[in-house]
């Protein structure tokens, strides 16, 4: 195996610990969890029961992510995923104008977009060779 192809499984498998762990260990308290947001959230313009159904998304979202992460299927639509969720979450902790978290949160944006970088580019249809006639 390759320095670039074990990085890459390793801090897959690190991002997918994580990122699993946040979901999986909120699922149990998935309703407090997402009746906290509404709370977090009063003071901005976002609908209440918009943010609540965005927090049962969100945990489910970072379970699953996680979760394929650490599989490694679907790598490519995986971490396409994990970017869209944190684009989510950035937009939800810049309107709290939470700039330390949304700081945090560049950052693992920056780890998904690095590891959707380096995934090696999926094969291309070719068409095939023209014969030439003689």
């Amino acid at each position: 195996m390759t320095n670039r192809r074990l990085a890459h499984l390793l801090g897959r498998v690190a991002l997918g610990l994580n990122i699993a762990l946040h979901g999986l260990l909120r699922l149990p308290h998935l309703a407090e969890f997402s009746q906290g947001l509404r709370t977090k959230f009063s003071g901005t313009f976002l609908p209440g029961d918009l943010v609540v159904a965005s927090g049962y998304g969100i945990v489910i979202g970072e379970a699953v992510i996680g979760l394929l992460l650490l599989s490694g299927f679907w790598q490519r639509s995986v971490l396409v995923a994990g970017l869209l969720l944190m684009m989510v979450l950035t937009f939800g902790t810049c309107v709290q104008q939470d700039w330390a978290t949304a700081g945090t949160q560049l950052i693992y944006t920056a780890f998904y977009a690095v590891l959707l970088a380096t995934l090696p580019d999926p094969p291309t249809e070719r068409p095939p060779p023209v014969a030439m006639s003689e």
